[in-house]
């Protein structure tokens, strides 16, 4: 997945130009998938009216605006021309890192983002377990290194 070309199939899209004409203030906060889903998401903020829309890179339709819980953490722009790790290496790595940690987990789904935290952009990988647990582990973009990871119950992200 290159998605760099991800993400000028979106925005060359009739669709993505005339919805840019009416959010000029919107920039590229996230890019969204799961392993096993061949669509993928791009999710734009626009800071003028301070919502989410996500563009489906699969099918040409309107956005979603997308309820969010904003964090006290501003909404940044990724830069995907900045990438070096590609998502099938940060995967890579992912899986790496989960084997070498939590062994003992049998992981059932994956979920990634490009997304700017911390200030740093990242590849935020989380997998979730057989025991419903979660583990996530952040790998930074550009070097690829791995930032943090760690395990939590999926209880404690319901309450």
């Amino acid at each position: 997945m290159e998605i760099i070309k991800l993400i000028y199939g979106v925005e060359s899209g009739d669709v993505f130009k005339k919805w840019k004409e009416e959010h000029k203030n919107s920039f590229l906060a996230s890019v969204f998938g799961m392993t096993g889903n061949e669509d993928m998401t791009l999710n734009y903020y626009d800071k003028s009216t301070d919502k989410m829309y996500s563009f489906s890179c699969k099918a040409p339709l309107a956005p979603v605006e997308q309820d969010f819980v904003k964090s006290s953490e501003e909404i940044l722009s990724v830069r995907a021309e900045t990438l070096k790790i590609t998502i099938d290496e940060a995967l890579k790595k992912a899986y790496s890192t989960a084997e070498k940690n939590y062994s003992e987990q049998r992981l059932v789904r994956t979920i990634f983002a490009l997304q700017v935290l911390g200030g740093k952009q990242v590849w935020n990988i989380t997998f979730l377990t057989g025991d419903y647990q979660t583990i996530n582990i952040r790998i930074d973009s550009i070097s690829g290194d791995v930032i943090e990871h760690s395990i939590a119950k999926l209880s404690e992200f319901m309450s």
